[in-house]
């Protein structure tokens, strides 16, 4: 008798709990017998999730690296509700973070999506992250903030990820991660960390190695990351220092529906004949000092510099070898104050922020994998300057208030020293007000009403304008950024202690949405067009519980509505149609158990409903349900800590699309993703 996907769940979750259940005990204790409160960062403010006015996600250091491959974000983000993630294995592309929709046309890098790691932004002044730099292996907690937060951040209109790697502990320690598997994945980690003489520090190297499931999808990286810490109560200085060298990093590219059906293993030919990929080379440098006065008042000033270098090859002849150095640069200051106001706790921040990012962009001639003769060069400059105020008023023991307004000036200059074709300079200004409100009625621990309301201001990045249609220098004329206004209602509590639950609805409405598109003489390159305006309305909900000590049941749910309003393009009226690339529903389940002795199961699944590829789509990406399992165990054996573990992604074997290419010529939107696939690993750690 066949047995259903469900029924297959099922079993194999009962099993993995009854597998584990047995006498032996170590001294540690691991299991966790009620839901503790949850303090974020996100807002910039130190409180507890629960009383604040926006949808707030924090993921723990298990989920982000208990036998985990720490391969990508997609990893520890896939059970946030509003987050939808592609494109996880094609690292020429990058990971495609989309929050809300916001973020979901990014051809390659985040885009919408502010990315803060240790407090220093990952995310370029104009708007464009990678994280290819971030060993998740180190990331102690990440907080995601869904919504429009340009009120707070600037230039994003999905939210904000914040990554914090943790003090190391007091006592010196070793620890190695040796892992491989399937696609000839081989990947190795030293770390060391400790303290001494009042100086905190983190030093980690990693090597990875990866052929890929599909053909000419190989990838190579190797980073180091340091971080050192020293001071006192009054106040302390965080230095971080990160390399990031990626020498290969092939593109397979999208194919048709056809190709990923009969062999969807298969490189497009044309990614093949041109070589198509990319190489890398990151150096980070950055400095945060925060300085307490009093008990009340906490000045902190940060400061950053980033050097990147990038050398791409498009599967197309003319310009399609690209060469770009990257420099950005800036310091942020912030300034807090708490006190009263009429007689109830206030606080408030200001602060200040300077980008500035200088692009060295060149386009050659790819000569089926070899660079020809120049066809562009060109400088362009992103000035982003900011000021910001916010403040917490909690202006009764079950009401706070909390505003925020932010004032963002965008100064970008092309200057086109390829000539032969004339001289296409140009520059743009670009500013924006943006307030945020919100209001939080707290009736105790099980039951937090909130309301908020938002616009953000979102301009298109260096890339974006100078990927020109007319194919000629300088930036595109035509191409203007993204507003947008949004409202969000939501409740959350925690029940009994062992159940904690969270629901949000919101309203987005967007006016000049930018969208992706190729042409046929440029097929593999993006541009972009703005669309007219498009509403989007959503319901997420995200569960937590713990069912019996060592045991939780985590789950989540995303509905959205996202459609065009008023839009026509080519002749056609896509008014009231499906936005591409954001499933209407979008589901996660996961149960994790921990056992005295230190085994542990991870089950997680994940159902993602279809959802259109182009606009006015004839035929939406069908719908997939993917199942992942990793089982693992922590024990010591002379003076060792040895953890070995085992994972198997895509459990049941499911075909389904890692990546969607929105709007690709030629319907080549398909990338598929690899069947059942296992890999296993140990980590080693010496105090």
């Amino acid at each position: 008798m066949k047995i259903d996907f469900l029924s297959r769940c099922v079993l194999l979750s009962i099993f993995s709990l009854l597998s584990f259940i047995y006498p032996q005990e170590t001294g540690e204790d691991t299991l966790t017998y009620k839901l503790q409160p949850v303090i974020t960062t996100a807002t910039r403010f130190d409180i507890d999730a629960l009383g604040l006015p926006v949808a707030v996600a924090t993921i723990g250091k298990s989920q982000i690296q208990q036998a985990r491959q720490q391969l990508a974000l997609d990893e520890a983000l896939n059970g946030v509700p509003g987050v939808f993630i592609l494109n996880p294995s094609n690292f020429a592309q990058d990971l495609r973070v989309s929050i809300r929709g916001f973020g979901a046309r990014a051809s390659f890098g985040i885009r919408g999506v502010r990315i803060i790691s240790n407090g220093i932004p990952e995310s370029t002044p104009d708007g464009q992250a990678q994280v290819d730099n971030i060993d998740l292996g180190i990331v102690e907690h990440i907080e995601v903030l869904r919504g429009p937060t340009s009120a707070l951040y600037g230039n994003a209109s999905g939210g904000v990820i914040l990554l914090e790697t943790a003090r190391s502990p007091r006592q010196p320690y070793w620890q190695a991660n040796l892992s491989g598997g399937a696609f000839g994945l081989r990947r190795f980690s030293l770390r060391t960390g400790g303290e001494r003489k009042g100086l905190n520090y983190l030093i980690n190297l990693s090597r990875t190695e990866y052929e890929g499931y599909r053909d000419h999808s190989r990838m190579k990286n190797l980073q180091l990351n340091s971080i050192l810490r020293f001071g006192n109560a009054a106040g302390e200085t965080t230095v971080l220092f990160d390399i990031s060298d990626s020498p290969q990093a092939d593109d397979p590219g999208g194919v048709t529906i056809e190709q990923a059906t009969e062999t969807p293993e298969s490189a497009r030919d044309r990614n093949l004949l041109f070589d198509a990929g990319e190489s890398l080379q990151q150096a980070r440098i950055g400095v945060r000092h925060k300085r307490q006065f009093g008990t009340d008042q906490e000045a902190q000033i940060s400061t950053f510099l980033v050097r990147r270098t990038f050398d791409n090859r498009l599967p197309f002849e003319n310009g399609g070898a690209v060469d770009l150095k990257r420099t950005f640069y800036g310091v942020h200051l912030r300034y807090s104050w708490q006190h009263t106001l009429l007689g109830r706790p206030f606080e408030l921040i200001a602060g200040g922020e300077l980008e500035n990012q200088l692009d060295a962009r060149e386009r050659f001639n790819n000569l089926e994998g070899v660079r020809g003769a120049m066809t562009f060069q060109q400088d362009e400059k992103y000035l982003a300057t900011a000021l910001f105020l916010q403040q917490h008023w909690q202006l009764h023991p079950k009401l706070g208030l909390f505003a925020g307004l932010r004032y963002s000036g965008n100064r970008l200059r092309a200057e086109d020293t390829f000539t032969a074709d004339g001289d296409q300079s140009g520059k743009r200004f670009l500013r924006s007000v943006d307030p945020v409100g919100g209001i939080v009625f707290s009736v105790d621990e099980r039951f937090n009403f909130y309301a908020n309301t938002a616009t953000s201001f979102e301009t298109p990045t260096l890339v974006e304008l100078s990927n020109n249609p007319s194919g000629g220098g300088g930036f595109n004329p035509d191409l203007q950024p993204q507003e947008a206004f949004g409202f969000e209602f939501g409740i959350k509590g925690i029940l009994g202690r062992r159940f904690r639950y969270e629901l949000a609805a919101f309203e987005i409405h967007i006016r000049d949405e930018l969208t992706p598109f190729e042409l046929e003489q440029f097929s593999g390159r993006t541009f972009y067009r703005n669309i007219g305006e498009s509403i989007r309305v959503g319901y997420e909900s995200a569960i937590s519980a713990i069912i019996i000590p060592g045991l939780t049941w985590n789950g989540s749910y995303t509905f959205s509505r996202f459609r065009f309003n008023g839009y026509r393009g080519g002749g056609d009226d896509f008014s009231t149609e499906r936005i591409p690339g954001i499933p209407p529903h979008l589901a996660q389940t996961e149960l994790r158990y921990y056992h005295r002795s230190g085994l542990y199961s991870h089950f997680q699944f994940r159902f993602t409903g279809e959802f259109d590829q182009v606009d006015l789509s004839p035929m939406p990406v069908p719908s997939s349900k993917v199942a992942d399992w990793r089982v693992g165990a922590r024990t010591t054996f002379g003076g060792w800590g040895i953890e070995p573990y085992l994972g198997i992604n895509n459990l049941f074997d499911e075909s389904y699309f890692a990546n969607i290419r929105i709007n690709a010529f030629g319907g080549r939107y398909y990338e598929a993703a690899a069947g059942r696939h296992a890999y296993a690993g140990v980590v080693l750690r010496k105090e």
